[in-house]
């Protein structure tokens, strides 16, 4: 059965946790079976909280992410797509600890 979900930004483009936590309450009440954040950085946001508010919602969430220029994982420059890479098993992190299962956005170049 195919989930029905939504980006955060429709309802705030904060990455505020108290308006993460509201965008979950929206997305619940909405009807939406899945919540679509752009990356967030652990640093900033309690995660652990935010992965128990998605759960005890029963919604699902994905990442969505666009590597930079200096992050191209298809550029012939080892640095730089070795900085991709890094970018990418950090949202690959991030979307496990939220309980996700999707990575998705502009990855390449």
């Amino acid at each position: 059965m195919s989930r029905i979900g939504i980006h955060s930004f429709v309802w705030s483009a904060s990455s505020a946790q108290a308006d993460l936590e509201r965008t979950l309450a929206n997305t619940k009440e909405a009807g939406f079976d899945l919540i679509e954040f752009s990356y967030l950085d652990p640093a900033d946001v309690d995660i652990g909280r935010l992965a128990k508010s998605i759960a005890d919602l029963g919604l699902g969430v994905a990442i969505s992410i666009g590597l930079p220029a200096d992050g191209d994982i298809s550029s012939p420059d080892k640095a730089v797509a070795a900085r991709g890479v890094e970018i990418l098993n950090r949202t690959v992190a991030l979307t496990r600890d939220l309980g996700g299962q999707k990575v998705g956005g502009i990855l390449s170049t």
